[in-house]
């Protein structure tokens, strides 16, 4: 990234035709606004139209197609669909069919059976299928040439002769979906479902015999059966949800947010996934400011989720350290490209970012935060080996081990005498006192975990020796014995230090939560 930022030398011409282009940049956006207002009012080919007669958009199949993949989340599933099974004659008709194909091939089916390539088509691709029969033809028998030559050579994932063969099963996986998925009851009546060899007696006449694949398509029925597909779930765009992301604050109902986060991530998934098995080129811009234009295009879509990422991270780096560091580079490439295109908005609004990032890593000592160095990390790791199912005390990026011994443990009194005395091995850790026993297999099973914010230490009581000590807390309170004084002292010091950095630790985060919490409310 650092070559694509401006060096000191060009800087102001940088600069300039930033401000060049604004103005530029806001008439486009103006266009754009105003074909958004047409696709939705009159429809997707007046919109469309609009952006052809002002030159924004090239009257080509593939760069249609281009822009309806790059905006696709901004688009009705319905109309989309609609527009991709629209038809024709003579050259109208070679025009919908070059469309459509640009549209589909920009996802990839390389690897993927039938099944698995119609459900990523039909889920994914951002249209949902239209009511029409003619047009669901058209959208089927494309989407059957791109899966032919992403898997003909594919015996496995595509054990057929010919291409019409993909088009028939897809149909038959479409109406299959339908069936085993359609309403349990209909005029008081219960629906017969279609059975597994009914599915493969529907195909029996397709290629040659369907019955050398008849494995192929029980796998084919079962996934149906257990999961449908979502050929009719509609995701219709959410204007509010747009307002609000813009604006940099998340809406109330945390299930919108990340549903509008998955529609809008999606496209650019499945072009990334393309882009991964195929060289082709997914358009055909080669000139550097028609590619600069889609980048431009594209980043102004998704910056304020990725500006909302961060600055939600930054919110709560005070209760997970480890976020700040992983948005760190995120933070760094959106600054890099918004400086780069020359988007003064939003550089400025990713350099407030950086700013707050900064502070926080400043003054996070003064919120009880504390970034665990190499050889801290490396003990913990090293005793969550010894540890059955240890992994779990890594979950906390700022727990460190602090150290670790036998001790005997005193169970309780009884009516009949003194409880008898076990050896336990006790693990003490910057948040929290854990006691095991060493198993058979050669690791320690956890007996019990007592978070030290509220474990007091205590001189045991009666008779016990002189090198014992009690572990109060209120899950669980006992007496422990340890090898002579010298070690009881090291214990008692070790653990009473511990709970002491953990309380100051916790009532500076209190402290830290309060203030961001004022900070949101103003």
């Amino acid at each position: 990234m650092s070559t694509l930022l401006p060096t000191p030398t060009n800087a102001f011409s940088f600069e300039a035709s930033v401000s060049d282009d604004s103005a530029e940049r806001l008439h486009k956006q103006e266009e754009l606004k105003i074909a958004w207002e047409l696709i939705n009012s009159k429809g997707m080919k007046k919109g469309l139209d609009y952006l052809v007669a002002c030159k924004s958009l090239t009257p080509t199949p593939k760069h249609v197609s281009t822009f309806l993949r790059v905006n696709q989340s901004s688009i009705d599933q319905t109309v989309l669909g609609d527009y991709l099974g629209e038809g024709g004659d003579g050259s109208d008709k070679d025009y919908w069919n070059l469309l459509r194909f640009h549209y589909v091939r920009a996802t990839s089916f390389v690897g993927l059976n039938l099944e698995q390539a119609l459900r990523l088509f039909l889920s994914n691709c951002g249209f949902r299928l239209p009511g029409e029969a003619q047009k669901v033809d058209r959208i089927v028998s494309t989407f059957s040439q791109c899966f032919w030559e992403d898997n003909a050579a594919d015996i496995r994932n595509c054990p057929f002769q010919n291409q019409d063969t993909v088009f028939v099963v897809s149909f038959a996986i479409i109406m299959l979906n339908s069936d085993l998925h359609k309403a349990n009851v209909s005029n008081g009546k219960s629906i017969k479902r279609m059975t597994k060899e009914e599915f493969v007696k529907n195909l029996r006449g397709v290629d040659d015999g369907i019955r050398k694949f008849t494995a192929y398509l029980h796998s084919i029925y079962d996934s149906i059966e257990a999961t449908p597909i979502a050929i009719l779930e509609v995701a219709q765009p959410d204007k509010t949800m747009s307002q609000s992301l813009l604006l940099d604050r998340p809406t109330e109902n945390t299930t919108e947010s990340i549903q509008a986060w998955v529609r809008a991530v999606k496209p650019a998934q499945e072009l990334l996934r393309t882009i991964a098995t195929r060289k082709e080129e997914l358009w055909s811009y080669t000139q550097d400011e028609k590619l600069r234009e889609v980048t431009t295009r594209a980043f102004s879509v998704i910056w304020p989720l990725l500006h909302y990422a961060v600055n939600s991270t930054i919110d709560n780096a005070h209760l997970d350290v480890s976020g700040l560091s992983a948005c760190a580079d995120l933070l760094e490439y959106s600054l890099c490209t918004a400086s780069y295109l020359g988007l003064a908005v939003e550089r400025s609004a990713f350099s407030k970012l950086l700013g707050r990032a900064n502070r926080f890593n400043d003054s996070k000592t003064n919120f009880g935060i504390s970034v665990v160095d190499d050889e801290s990390r490396m003990a913990m790791q090293n005793i969550s080996k010894c540890i059955r199912n240890g992994n779990i005390l890594l979950s906390d990026p700022t727990r460190t081990f602090v150290r670790e011994g036998d001790l005997i443990k005193r169970h309780k009194t009884t009516t009949l005498g003194s409880g008898r005395s076990a050896s336990y091995r006790f693990f003490l850790f910057s948040d929290v006192l854990v006691y095991g026993h060493k198993s058979s297999q050669g690791d320690y099973k956890i007996h019990e975990e007592l978070p030290l914010k509220l474990i007091k230490i205590t001189d045991a009581e009666g008779d016990a020796r002189q090198c014992s000590f009690r572990i109060n807390h209120p899950n669980k309170s006992f007496t422990v014995v340890a090898a002579n004084d010298n070690h009881k002292e090291q214990w008692v010091e070790s653990i009473q230090k511990t709970v002491g950095l953990e309380l100051q630790r916790i009532s500076k985060l209190e402290r830290s939560r309060i203030e961001a919490s004022r900070r949101k409310e103003v």
